[in-house]
């Protein structure tokens, strides 16, 4: 039991260490908005006591209802960290959409992503998830649910460009998990891993959203054939609609 009781400890000591640097790695990537909340360092807090409780206890029934109380606080502090970085991501991106809204997200299969009803919807209105990443458009609005077509979903067709906003062409959804542009110029330099984004000025998607990364160009005589798999969390419980 004292082995298991050790490898308990340092597994938690290390999940600990993994989440904190997440929260870390998270505020940089999105320019320092986010920082840790008082619920984050509470919970901190009481995992460290917890730990250090455990290395001095030889009661295996203490040591039980600590280990299971631990476990409970950190998915607790996942949560936690969650909802904080879902909401200051909906408050900055209000800034230039006002009309930004949370939705609950009810179902989803087949590329199909079925939402909590939202008012003023129509089906230019777009939906993407807490970390700016294009999900989808909305394609039916009703009193019971919001129905979108994800890029996941077959036949979705819009504009896209490189990161420097240049234009590659039509991007076509396949549902098999991927988009493809086809007769992106040859002159055009791109690689695996580029990212690609909304270029707009297609009634679709407006410009400048991230899509996903290149996984694979293929060369097709004067043209080149990009495959890109998109970056946004389509599993996610809640999304955010733009109106």
């Amino acid at each position: 039991m004292k082995k298991n009781k050790i490898f308990f400890i340092y597994f938690l000591v290390f999940t600990l260490i993994y989440l904190s640097n997440l929260n870390y790695v998270l505020a940089k990537k999105y320019e320092n908005i986010y920082s840790y909340s008082l619920n984050f360092q509470s919970l901190s807090n009481e995992l460290k006591g917890s730990i250090k409780n455990l290395l001095f206890s030889d009661d295996d029934n203490y040591y039980k209802e600590k280990y299971y109380n631990i476990l409970k606080n950190l998915a607790q502090l996942k949560l936690a960290e969650k909802e904080k970085i879902f909401s200051e991501s909906l408050d900055l991106l209000k800034k230039r959409f006002p009309q930004a809204e949370e939705v609950k997200v009810l179902s989803s299969n087949l590329g199909i992503i079925y939402t909590q009803p939202v008012n003023e919807l129509t089906q230019k209105s777009f939906v993407i998830d807490e970390n700016w990443l294009l999900v989808g458009r909305v394609d039916e609005i009703n009193n019971n649910y919001a129905k979108i077509l994800s890029l996941n979903y077959s036949n979705l067709r819009f504009n896209v460009s490189n990161i420097n906003g240049e234009y590659l062409g039509l991007a076509k959804s396949t549902g098999l998990g991927y988009l493809i542009v086809d007769k992106v110029d040859s002159k055009i330099e791109i690689n695996n891993k580029d990212l690609i984004m909304t270029y707009g000025e297609d009634d679709i998607f407006p410009p400048s959203f991230l899509v996903g990364e290149v996984v694979d160009v293929e060369i097709k005589g004067y043209f080149k054939r990009v495959k890109i798999a998109p970056l946004a969390n389509f599993n996610s419980e809640k999304l955010i609609i733009i109106k």
